[in-house]
């Protein structure tokens, strides 16, 4: 007695049998000679690819232990070329951020410097400055080693709050062909406090947030509408406190009143020299952090019926004292000028 398949269900019954007695499948002598010709077929299609799959085995273990060494080495070199370039192309440099602190015996900067990033240094201070209150089951002695051990532990990167941070700012220049004088200017502002300006500080714009725009529909006592369409920015700013120890010149405004403060740098160069990276300069500014580490302010700009928009600005401020301004060629990476303290 031998096992077939029934056709129905699928289960093993005996080639004796006259109906299935799983599914009550009627087997006729003709159903089971086709039945058990197409389990032989099935049989024989197994096997063939069982002895398949060894002789392909048998020959790769053959390959592979009688293998000339030359062919051996040429693969060995090939596989190494290949890491040795994907090794390679991990290390480009990345337009990241800097992770660590800024050296500042650096001859070049490398092309496409991004610095610090101010909103990264802003925010890791804010979640500091959160974690500093004292939780209401926390001992004096517990509060204060916990906030020891915060301060001993990296902003981020291996970046602490002793460390020089270089920010990136967009300077502006004018040359002088008579007397072969580049001037370099970086642009300042007022430090707002709340709404008000803080006079003790100076502000240098390195990045702009998140910005938020809506319109509305405002309505007046007396029942006037009018479309307005508000603004909600953050911008990221240093708030410098040591400014006067550097020379700042004021520029008017084209009324010649008013103006902006900024910082200067003078450079004698050729007109062949000054025109070739005059559109190519940036301003590294170097500095270390004081205290308190951050603060806030805020812009506020009110709409009326004449003027149909309002402005909302938080200002984040990272305060720091200023070190060096370096001016230097964005695609060379040369420093063009280091602007000091006096």
């Amino acid at each position: 007695m031998a096992l077939i398949t029934c056709p129905e269900c699928k289960k093993k019954i005996s080639d004796n049998a006259n109906s299935c007695p799983h599914c009550g499948y009627q087997l006729t002598p003709e159903k089971l000679a086709e039945i058990k010709k197409e389990d032989q077929r099935k049989y024989k299609s197994r096997n063939i690819g069982f002895l398949a799959l060894i002789l392909i085995l048998v020959i790769l273990y053959i390959i592979g232990h009688f293998l000339p060494d030359s062919q051996k080495n040429n693969k060995a070199e090939i596989s190494s070329a290949k890491k040795a370039k994907g090794n390679s192309q991990e290390s480009k440099p990345s337009h990241a951020y800097l992770k660590t602190t800024f050296d500042k015996n650096t001859e070049r900067i490398p092309v496409s410097f991004l610095g610090h990033d101010i909103e990264q240094i802003y925010n890791a201070f804010d979640r500091r400055k959160k974690a500093e209150q004292k939780d209401e089951f926390e001992t004096k002695e517990q509060y204060q080693r916990r906030l020891a051990a915060q301060a001993e532990k990296p902003l981020f990167g291996s970046v602490g709050p002793d460390a020089v941070f270089a920010f990136v700012a967009s300077p502006t220049s004018q040359y002088d062909a008579d007397s072969q004088i580049l001037t370099v200017t970086i642009e300042t502002s007022n430090v707002w406090k709340s709404a008000e300006i803080n006079g003790s500080r100076l502000g240098l714009f390195i990045k702009r947030g998140e910005v938020i725009t809506k319109e509305s529909t405002r309505q007046n006592a007396y029942g006037a509408k009018v479309e307005i369409k508000e603004t909600d920015s953050t911008h990221f700013e240093l708030a410098i406190h040591n400014h006067l120890t550097f020379k700042t010149e004021k520029v008017l405004g084209e009324d010649h009143t008013g103006g902006e403060t900024v910082f200067v740098g003078r450079i004698n160069l050729s007109p062949a020299k000054a025109k070739a990276i005059k559109n190519n300069l940036a301003a590294l500014i170097l500095t270390k952090l004081t205290t308190p580490n951050i603060s806030d302010g805020a812009i506020y700009i009110e709409p009326t019926f004449d003027f149909h928009y309002e402005y909302f600005t938080k200002m984040c401020y990272v305060n720091v004292n200023l070190l060096e301004i370096w001016i230097y060629d964005k695609l060379t990476g040369e420093v063009i000028i280091k602007i000091k303290g006096k």
